[in-house]
């Protein structure tokens, strides 16, 4: 079982006691026998690391930023964010467990080029052209980075939208193009 003891300043600490009956020979007790070893410290630690994933799921949900985790060997995908879910128009159930190739999000081509950058922060991060479910072309940035998620090597990647800015400064680079051959 395991119980609080209160120690001599006071405080409870968590115990965890296993108790024995020692039987004579026609099978009666003849004593108990008991150990208890202190695990407060691991009881903490425990608490500790569930107000952890508590705080850390709740970043990840309400991150407005694209979110997924996926497994470093495949790619298939472990968790994501409703973020990712909006940008790519798959539901939650499509998505998990699928890789982005599975789903038609990107080529195999681009999961190579985009894992020549996972944990590398000297180049400029990729920009991926992702296809949503609906056929639809968005182009993104994407970051990455190796991380260990129940003991399994994963990657952790977050992606941002920058189709309306590649189409502003495309229809910007036309119209100084345009400014400067009506100047010339």
């Amino acid at each position: 079982i395991e119980y609080r003891i209160r120690d001599r300043q006071g405080r409870y600490r968590y115990h965890l006691a296993r108790v024995s009956p020692v039987r004579r020979e026609d099978g009666s007790i003849q004593r108990w026998i008991a150990a208890t070893f202190d695990v407060h410290a691991r009881r903490e630690a425990e608490e500790a690391l569930r107000l952890s994933e508590r705080r850390f799921e709740a970043v990840f949900q309400l991150s407005p930023q694209p979110t997924a985790i996926t497994r470093a060997k495949d790619g298939a995908c472990l968790h994501v964010n409703d973020a990712l879910l909006e940008m790519t128009g798959f539901a939650r159930g499509e998505f998990v467990g699928k890789t982005a190739v599975e789903l038609g999000l990107w080529a195999p081509e681009a999961r190579v080029h985009f894992l020549e950058h996972v944990d590398d922060e000297s180049h400029t991060p990729p920009e991926v052209q992702v296809v949503r479910k609906d056929g639809a072309k968005v182009r993104t940035i994407v970051r990455a980075a190796a991380i260990d998620f129940g003991g399994e090597p994963c990657i952790i990647t977050t992606a941002m939208d920058v189709t309306e800015q590649r189409r502003v400064e495309s229809a910007l680079r036309e119209s100084e193009a345009c400014a400067r051959a009506r100047a010339d």
